[in-house]
């Protein structure tokens, strides 16, 4: 009977690994967008300039305005980064911390290999009194699994964790809207199966919801990057990500995004927002509803969370073709209402015009740098860089800006991600190019998903148990926030 039974849990977790692997990239479509974006443009610029040869000069003049538009917000926003700072509201000093809920949101078949890893590390977070901390595991699996009863174990022994098994659920946002029902923390916060918060994030987040905020996002980590070259790419990317582009837009725009981990919400404000489950990024939907609803939304990347990045790159371009087409499914669903908002000036429209609409054009008017540079070739037209004083400065801000993006990501991460991936920076800096043009293939790619209302949800696989781990000390430096406070 024990050997039956031992044989049907080994059975069903195989064959949730086997439900959860991810669905092939549609190299067809990939293949058909770039058919569509790079080559019918190529033959269609060599026609009209055996007619018009002014016409490759003409085209020259729009890609580099693109461009630089594009540079010039990106230089802003390491500007901004610099000038941010770090650091809690200076007239709350060691505001007394309420009750608090971790709502770990997972698809379970997808995450049972690390989900115990994840659970007892919310559960050593000394920093929260155990009287006021609540854990939330909201999970949907398609049938029992036995590291369900290993979770049931763990709750019995310590009441902070309530396993909560959403029946019918088929989305994160539909658990996280479970978990909000039984959620009794005046703080709420937000947090994947894989991510492992700092100690000292519910005090920091405090310091800002006690000061007025709704929701403050959080700073995340790549903590497996030392897994093989691509996680250190992502590793880097996710520096420039939380370390430059969201502090720098939150300190221009005095706004923020909730990144759909690591996010700290009043729960009252969550509850009545609710996640839709009906969107593919339901995070940034719901960071819209409450700017338009004139929400205070706040970034801080000293608080700080670790996560895992995907191995491989097929998983990477799925994870990041749903991410894309959900962002644009927000912007055709809230740019409009966003510009006519009364809650925000001509300069915060401006910014979030960028970051919803202008995000959407780019990828596809950037990409004609290949094209162009095609047809000039094909045509025997040639480029001159050099005769317009414009063409020459707007070069090179344009080629100033990566150097410059990088730069500031390696003064602003974490000592010890510095030191561990060292050489690494040269190598993204040189490989930028390529991973930049491929991020923009996979945005077009989603784009067309969307025309084509493909929307399946693909799950991204999680790292085994065996792999390796960076150390516990992991926390310790990155409470470096800021150059002038380190």
């Amino acid at each position: 009977m024990l050997k039956a039974e031992s044989w049907r849990k080994r059975w069903a977790r195989r064959s949730a690994k086997l439900r959860v692997r991810p669905h092939p990239m549609p190299w067809g479509s990939v293949a058909l967008v770039l058919f569509l974006i790079v080559v019918l443009p190529t033959v269609a610029y060599i026609a009209i300039a055996r007619i018009n040869p002014e016409f490759i000069r003409g085209l020259q003049y729009f890609i580099t305005t693109i461009y630089l538009l594009t540079s010039l917000m990106l230089l802003a926003e390491a500007w901004a980064a610099f000038r941010a700072g770090q650091k809690s509201p200076d007239a709350l000093e060691t505001p007394t911390l309420p009750c608090c809920t971790a709502i770990i949101a997972a698809y379970l078949p997808n995450e049972q290999e690390i989900i115990l890893e994840t659970v007892q590390h919310m559960l050593s977070l000394v920093d929260v009194p155990p009287e006021k901390f609540q854990i939330i595991l909201a999970y949907n699996t398609p049938e029992s699994l036995a590291v369900e009863a290993d979770l049931q174990e763990i709750a019995a022994r310590d009441p902070r964790l309530f396993p909560l098994r959403v029946s019918g659920s088929r989305s994160k946002a539909e658990n996280v809207n479970a978990a909000l029902a039984a959620a009794t923390g005046e703080i709420v916060a937000i947090f994947d199966a894989d991510h492992l918060p700092a100690p000292d994030c519910f005090c920091k987040a405090w310091s800002w919801l006690a000061d007025g905020c709704d929701m403050v996002q959080g700073r995340c980590l790549i903590r497996n990057q030392q897994q093989n070259w691509f996680t250190r790419t992502v590793a880097i990317e996710f520096d420039t990500i939380y370390a430059v582009s969201h502090p720098g837009r939150a300190h221009l725009s005095r706004t923020a995004i909730f990144g759909g981990s690591n996010g700290y919400w009043r729960r009252d404000v969550l509850s009545a927002l609710q996640l839709d489950s009906s969107m593919l990024t339901e995070d940034i939907d719901a960071s819209i509803r409450a700017l338009l609803e004139g929400r205070r939304l706040m970034h801080d990347r000293s608080l700080v969370s670790t996560e895992l990045a995907p191995l491989q790159v097929s998983h990477w371009m799925l994870q990041r073709k749903r991410w894309a087409q959900g962002w644009l499914e927000v912007a055709l669903k809230h740019t409009g209402a966003m510009m006519r908002s009364p809650h925000y000036t001509v300069t915060q429209k401006l910014l979030w015009f960028y970051l919803l609409a202008w995000r959407e054009v780019y990828p596809a008017l950037s990409m004609q740098f290949f094209p162009f540079l095609l047809a000039s070739l094909l045509s025997g037209i040639p480029i001159h860089w050099f005769n317009s004083p414009y063409l020459l400065v707007a070069g090179i801000i344009n080629l100033a800006c990566g150097p410059l993006m990088l730069l500031t990501t390696y003064v602003l991460a974490p000592p010890k991600t510095r030191r561990g991936l060292g050489p690494w920076y040269w190598i993204y800096g040189l490989s930028s190019l390529v991973y930049t043009t491929l991020k923009l293939a996979v945005t077009l790619v989603a784009q067309f998903s969307h025309i084509l209302k493909d929307r399946e949800w693909v799950t991204t696989p999680r790292t085994q148990p065996h792999e390796p781990r960076i150390q516990g000390d992991h926390f310790a430096e990155t409470k470096f926030t800021h150059p002038d406070t380190d």
